[in-house]
């Protein structure tokens, strides 16, 4: 077997290159080495969110251990959420065109650490990631390199670690719960080598990588299915440390929200991406009912003198007299996007990018965790955000046949490009909504039109006018029955493929528009 690891400066990934180096041809991959690399293996110097450098570092090699995750480089958070999101993306995009089919995929067992060691947790159990980077960086990239994988022909597993740690270590420090001996590490990784070469095993497999013994917060459960034997269980360390009764707690708190933002009433309204055409029609059907401070990256006042419309048919965005506000808000950069949320009762996101790999992931991803994490400074408990219907963005994986298929589908984004980063985006939202108890009504489309239009439409279509009193209706619900409710919003249809009965439930919204016209066909002689 050739091996291909990626953080390979990290502790994990030099213990298994040093175990297999006489067995295996290694090539190690980070940003950067502190230390020399064992005898026998090969080291790449180069950013894996770059194409051309993942494509080089892929070529020739038969399996990717991907340990970037786990062992994200020095630096912000958001560099640090971008190398494990865009990072997973491009390295697997590159892997998968260069004939790669065996795959195995870092991350952490922090995952769990807010639920109670006496639960009996094992693979099957949802993570419940918190909020930061520590989480959100294994969190996304298990997601991204699942949805990578999910219709190839490849082989995956998801290997979700403790805290790494030596003997000689844990004999000078206190019992952490999470231990776990880097020689086991080792092993669990060994395993699922050999797994993903077994030619009868198909498919996305997760296994947690945990201590011997009863002691730790997780124990072994489905890891032994693939021949992982622990050998450690810090027994000395966890009998000689104190012991804290915890107090107890109803499991539906445990799995809400831990830092809960109260309700306000909504008065002033942050809108970004105002300058595109979603945005305008939608301010225009708000402006009447709420302050506006409305933001784009492009000055909106230039993007009307210049008709830079985004089709023939979209909306362009007109300057509003005061109390309403502009400004230029570039929605990758945090600090402006906490200086356009002061002051503001609720938020809307209509920031998007489609085809430019860098910059999707930057507006599409970086931008929605931007957006939620000034949400949570300001104490802004509603957040509208939106996005593509994302059910079958990937036509070869995705539900795009399928019938009666209700509009709060769970996503397949599949590798597309725009789909997969505003997928992400969504998590990111998705994991704040939970743990602060925000309220996001997600708002998906896939086509939009006027109502006059004289355009063929497709299946799941809306009118611009439609779309903006969704909005209006996400602003002013006065609860979601959920912190993050995804629907999709469409006009009334007969084609039966997918249901906007969830958006009217959700919002008490009703399209007022049909299309009738349109799926009519107007040669029919009989």
């Amino acid at each position: 077997m050739k091996l291909l690891i990626t953080g390979g400066d990290g502790m994990l990934a030099r213990a298994v290159a040093s175990a297999l180096a006489s067995e295996v041809s290694i090539r190690l991959v980070d940003i950067e080495f502190t230390l020399p690399p064992p005898v026998g293996v090969s080291t790449s110097v180069g950013d894996i969110r770059q194409p051309e450098f993942a494509r080089e570092v892929v070529q020739d090699r038969d399996a990717v251990l991907h340990l970037a995750p786990i062992a994200v480089p020095n630096g912000d958070e958001l560099n640090k959420l971008e190398y494990a999101t865009r990072g997973t993306y491009v390295l697997f995009n590159e892997a998968v065109e260069a004939g790669i089919r065996h795959f195995i995929t870092g991350s952490s067992l922090d995952l769990f650490d807010s639920f109670p060691a006496q639960w009996a947790i094992d693979e099957d159990w949802r993570p419940q990631p918190r909020p930061v980077i520590e989480h959100l960086c294994p969190w996304l990239s298990e997601l991204s390199a699942y949805e990578m994988l999910r219709f190839q022909a490849a082989r995956g597993v998801c290997l979700r670690f403790g805290h790494l740690i030596t003997t000689e270590a844990a004999e000078a420090l206190s019992y952490d719960p999470l231990w776990l001996h880097i020689n086991d590490a080792v092993q669990g990784v060994k395993c699922a080598l050999k797994a993903v070469e077994n030619t009868e095993w198909r498919g996305w497999h997760t296994y947690h990588i945990t201590p011997a013994g009863n002691f730790a917060q997780l124990r072994l459960r489905n890891a032994g299915r693939i021949g992982y034997e622990p050998v450690h269980d810090f027994r000395a360390q966890y009998e000689a440390s104190p012991k804290v009764i915890a107090e107890p707690r109803r499991w539906q708190d445990i799995v809400g929200a831990q830092e809960p933002i109260p309700s306000r009433n909504i008065h002033k309204v942050v809108v970004f991406g105002a300058g595109g055409p979603v945005a305008a029609v939608a301010y225009e059907e708000l402006s009447s009912s709420f302050q506006l401070r409305l933001t784009d990256v492009i000055p909106i006042g230039d993007i009307t003198s210049y008709n830079g419309r985004q089709s023939k048919e979209a909306p362009l965005p007109r300057l509003l007299p005061p109390p309403h506000e502009f400004g230029v808000v570039d929605v990758c950069d945090a600090e402006q996007v906490d200086a356009a949320c002061k002051g503001m009762d609720s938020i809307v996101n209509c920031t998007v990018v489609r085809p430019d790999l860098e910059k999707a992931f930057r507006v599409n991803t970086i931008g929605a965790y931007n957006v939620v994490k000034s949400a949570v400074k300001h104490k802004i408990r509603r957040v509208v955000h939106t996005g593509p219907m994302l059910f079958n963005m990937d036509r070869e994986g995705g539900d795009r046949f399928e019938y009666d298929t209700p509009g709060n589908v769970p996503p397949r984004p599949g590798r597309n490009l725009y789909a997969h980063s505003k997928y992400l985006g969504q998590e990111i939202c998705k994991v704040f909504a939970t743990y602060y108890g925000l309220e996001i009504p997600a708002l998906y489309y896939c086509q939009f039109l006027n109502a006059d239009s004289t355009t063929q439409s497709i299946n799941f279509s809306v009118t611009w006018t439609d779309s903006a009193r969704a909005i209006r209706r996400a602003i002013e619900l006065p609860t979601l029955p959920s912190p993050f409710e995804p629907t999709l919003i469409q006009a009334d249809m007969p084609h039966g493929m997918i249901s906007n009965a969830h958006a009217k439930q959700l919002l008490g919204w009703q399209p007022r528009d049909d299309y009738e016209v349109r799926w009519q066909d107007n040669e029919y002689e009989g």
